[in-house]
């Protein structure tokens, strides 16, 4: 059994023993797993764990808020796949990632315990919907609040 197998199979055994996952309306399955490594590969790469946490906080944040904007965020593969939302999946970003990598292991051991820690209501973005770095000043900040700096992310909020 390769590496990978035994880690989807033991990720698999902890989320489903567990009652908090059962009972939690954000479903995460292997496409999700993988675009949120993706993801977290193109925007999280060089950040401390928790800086990394929070991008994936982010996007659960998404996929269950309930304002319009996130309205077609149904997934989270569909929420990282959405046009012009993550830098990472654009034409000017075209990073790719190994599935036989060790950093693709470690991307989904680390989306499995933002997705763990997410279950029991535990965001170090702290409810953002929004991240961008220090050094960019999108047209959307008028529109949000700042929640926490971590790393090389700002983390914000709907107003």
């Amino acid at each position: 059994m390769t590496r990978r197998r035994i880690i989807g199979s033991l990720t698999a055994l902890l989320f489903s023993s567990d009652p908090a996952f059962a009972a939690h309306p954000l479903r995460f399955d292997r496409h999700d797993r993988y675009a949120l490594a993706r993801t977290l590969w193109g925007e999280g790469r060089g950040e401390p764990l928790i800086g990394q946490l929070a991008i994936c906080d982010v996007v659960f944040n998404r996929v269950l808020s309930s304002d319009s904007r996130f309205d077609r965020d149904t997934s989270v593969y569909v929420t990282c796949h959405r046009r012009d939302q993550f830098s990472c999946f654009t034409q000017e970003h075209p990073e790719s990632l190994s599935r036989n990598s060790p950093e693709y292991a470690t991307l989904l051991n680390t989306v499995d315990l933002a997705y763990y820690r997410y279950l029991h209501h535990r965001d170090y973005s702290r409810d953002a919907t929004f991240y961008c770095t220090r050094h960019v000043h999108p047209q959307w900040l008028r529109e949000v609040r700042h929640t926490v700096t971590i790393g090389k992310h700002r983390f914000f909020k709907l107003r």
